[in-house]
């Protein structure tokens, strides 16, 4: 069975975050959860997608990029914009979320992001998106 990951340093927020996804899709998908600083992938399956808050380790980082190369998607869920901002660099992720968020908003986000290959960037970090665009461009 093909597996969701969760990597989320704030446990009640993980585990909150995993039942919610293990009723949705748990018929699918097994769903894992881990923190960063006890993070150990040792299935040599890869996630068919990865929600991370943030990349506090070189280790994590290098995960995710080999990971994303061999077709996981990965998913950015943050805080506020200004969490998200300092991530706008890397080409990595396939959507830019908030933890604030309604839920039915993110289950569909996530759901277009796993079955039809849509991005999505929620619209208070577009305004991000938007600066850096105007600051390369003049």
């Amino acid at each position: 069975m093909e597996n969701i990951m969760i990597i989320n340093d704030k446990t009640s927020f993980r585990e909150g975050l995993k039942k919610l996804l293990e009723l949705k899709y748990g018929r699918f998908f097994d769903i894992i959860g881990t923190d960063s600083k006890q993070f150990r992938y040792e299935n040599k399956d890869v996630p068919r997608l990865i929600i991370i808050e943030r990349i506090s380790n070189s280790k994590i980082e290098r995960f995710l990029i080999e990971m994303r190369k061999k077709g996981a998607k990965v998913v950015l869920l943050g805080l506020k914009p200004d969490n998200i901002q300092s991530y706008i660099e890397l080409d990595l992720f396939d959507g830019f979320l908030l933890k604030n968020m309604p839920t039915n908003q993110l289950l569909t986000v996530l759901e277009e992001i796993l079955e039809h290959d849509d991005v999505y960037v929620h619209p208070d970090i577009g305004y991000f998106f938007l600066k850096k665009l105007q600051k390369k461009n003049n």
